[in-house]
């Protein structure tokens, strides 16, 4: 409802309660009508004073957005300026009584011509004479550098915007040095802590790589499973640094807890060798149950076996043990085996698997052997007498190889004449054999032979070669028996922290009591192959067992089944020595080995003979042979 409506209605309202005349009700609405009127015109004049305070507004606001725009434009221009130089440019005008605030505040742009000298002055510290992101080297190596102001006798001082104005403005020598960026900075940290995280987990790789070898029975599998882990920490970007020492301390604890382990077996093996025992394990398969169980029994005294007589181990000797086996494996258990040895069969399919697990009575074997050595060799129930020829020397190696074999072959039961009693040993007679060591050289000056899996590896190796001789008392005259050439090789992890003196004291030991066993086994094996054949000749000598024009090829694995491999040796013979005839020996030639013997009468190679048969037999990898030094060429398939 309008405001004159209203004001009419509320005018008559109370006129409606009476009854006026029509003068009266004339004057009533002139008076409405005129009051109305006025309100109107009142009304209007109200909303132009409105409009025109409007219009007032609106031009303040206009003329403060102009006044806001000239302003930000106006800043702009010193915005622009340098920071260096505008530091420098305020305090100049504040010597004046001014400054850039004032300057701005009249209106005054950057741009004006009377600020050229005060710029002009400024411009030395300009930051465009600082370079940005250049290559450069530091303490910390090759990274990204951006030059900053200093004071030339305060480098390490970096100058902020004001100290450089001051310092420029007070006639102070300001220089530049390279300061690296925070982008390069913070690559830099990233990329060490990377290289820390690898450098860590290819650590403690390194330090389990011996034990993942499948000779390791204790812990190879969690040693495994650690590598597993401590390889996707190191792929993976979530492993924290902390969490790769924890993986490489997992590590060390395991590497310990092996090295412990190693330590007590080795502790128990020497207590029990002392005993004359040793922990053995063996297995074998077979459709009937007997058969394996013998197999199994005989495959680990065998070996036992090979390590005191070596290829005589297929011989007389090793029938002779073998038959003892067979006639009664309960009764040779007993006697080689303790009670507690376990021998385990299970049925799968149509074979019996048999697993034996126990202690061997070795010091029992070497007893047998050494008796049935003297009285195969000797013939006599004495020891056997040896003189042991070789040169003085100090160095490391000649020392504990020469000890090592006069202790393993008094240790067999042999006699080891000492040295001042060689010459009356010799008027006497009561030598039996001389033992020369012709040489005797230790390898470590090329140990490192590079790398496996990330593990640098060394090789030590000790090698000598060994003749053994008659007991003829003329050196002239004595006839050589065997030739021995022996070598010994340990290839071990690299150790930087332990010094190359340290690791060959530890490892020269070993390698030296192996190599004697070595040379003991092999001499002890040519004495029976000697004693054999005097027994077949009897009256004849050891020096004259086989003429020096006969000659006889015996390989080991080479069955008289093997017909085209049998012509193929005889073949390789007769044409490497120029058409000889070879014949095959019913005596040497069994299921376990074939003997092909020959005669020539002329001087001869023997290593081109070994190079003919290795040619021959090159597609078996397994193929060795060698000249044992009396007429006789002896190997193995």
């Amino acid at each position: 409802m309008s405001l004159i409506l209203k004001l009419f209605f509320l005018a008559i309202y109370p006129l409606l309660f009476v009854a006026p005349n029509s003068a009266q009700a004339q004057n009533i609405f002139d008076l409405l009508i005129h009051e109305a009127q006025r309100q109107e015109i009142m009304r209007r004049q109200q909303e132009a004073i409105q409009e025109q305070q409007r219009a007032i507004q609106a031009q303040e606001r206009a003329a403060r957005a102009a006044e806001q725009a000239r302003m930000v434009e106006l800043r702009k221009t010193w915005a622009g300026i340098d920071p260096y130089v505008s530091a420098c440019a305020d305090q100049l005008l504040q010597r004046n009584g001014q400054s850039i605030e004032a300057l701005i505040s009249n209106g005054l742009p950057a741009s004006d011509p009377q600020l050229a000298s005060i710029f002009g002055r400024c411009q030395p510290i300009s930051s465009r004479n600082l370079m940005k992101n250049v290559e450069c080297t530091l303490d910390v190596g090759r990274t990204r550098c951006d030059e900053v102001f200093v004071l030339s006798s305060a480098q390490s001082m970096p100058l902020t915007a004001d100290q450089a104005a001051t310092a420029l403005l007070t006639g102070r020598e300001i220089g530049k040095v390279a300061v690296e960026t925070p982008a390069a900075r913070t690559s830099r940290l990233a990329a060490q802590a990377e290289a820390r995280r690898v450098q860590i987990a290819d650590g403690a790789i390194r330090k389990l790589q011996p034990l993942l070898s499948p000779d390791n029975k204790f812990n190879q599998q969690r040693a495994a499973e650690l590598r597993k882990r401590i390889e996707s920490a190191r792929r993976g970007p979530n492993a924290s640094e902390p969490e790769l020492i924890a993986l490489d301390r997992s590590a060390s604890d395991l590497v310990a807890a092996y090295h412990m382990e190693m330590e007590r077996r080795r502790e128990e093996a020497a207590q029990m060798l002392a005993r004359g025992e040793v922990r053995v394990s063996g297995k074998a398969s077979n459709g009937r149950q007997s058969v394996a169980q013998r197999d199994a029994v005989y495959e680990v005294f065998e070996k036992q076996l090979r390590e005191l007589i070596g290829s005589q181990a297929d011989g007389d000797v090793g029938r002779q043990f073998r038959k003892s086996a067979e006639s009664s494996l309960d009764k040779f258990r007993a006697i080689y085996f303790t009670s507690d040895t376990k021998l385990n069969c299970t049925k799968v399919g149509q074979l019996f698997n048999c697993n034996l697990d126990g202690i061997f009575k070795v010091g029992v074997l070497k007893g047998e052997v050494q008796k049935l050595m003297t009285a195969t060799v000797s013939g006599a129930d004495r020891a056997f007498r040896f003189i042991l020829g070789y040169e003085e020397k100090e160095d490391p190696a000649t020392r504990f190889l020469i000890d090592s074999i006069r202790a393993e072959f008094i240790n067999a039961g042999y006699r080891v004449i000492a040295r001042n009693s060689e010459e009356e040993a010799i008027a006497r007679g009561e030598v039996d054999y001389f033992l020369n060591i012709l040489s005797i050289e230790y390898d470590d000056q090329h140990a490192d032979v590079g790398s496996t899996g990330g593990v640098r590896f060394e090789n030590y190796t000790l090698r000598a070669l060994v003749k053994l001789l008659d007991n003829n008392k003329n050196p002239g005259g004595r006839v050589e028996l065997a030739n021995v050439p022996v070598l010994n090789t340990k290839r071990v992890p690299r150790d930087t922290a332990t010094p190359k003196e340290a690791r060959r004291g530890q490892l020269l030991p070993m390698q030296a009591t192996e190599l004697a066993r070595q040379v003991h086994r092999d001499i002890s094996a040519r004495l029976l192959t000697i004693a054999a054949s005097q027994k077949a000749a009897p009256g004849a000598q050891a020096a004259s067992v086989r003429s020096s024009s006969q000659y006889a090829v015996k390989i080991a694995g080479m069955t008289q089944r093997d017909r085209q491999q049998i012509r193929m040796l005889r073949d390789v013979i007769s044409k490497a020595l120029s058409g000889v005839e070879t014949r095959v020996d019913p005596a040497g030639t069994n299921d376990k080995s074939v003997e092909i013997r020959f005669e020539h009468p002329n001087r001869f190679d023997p290593e081109d003979l070994v190079d003919a048969l290795y040619e021959a037999f090159k597609d078996r990898k397994t193929f060795k042979v060698r000249f044992d030094g009396a007429n006789a060429f002896v190997g193995s398939l």
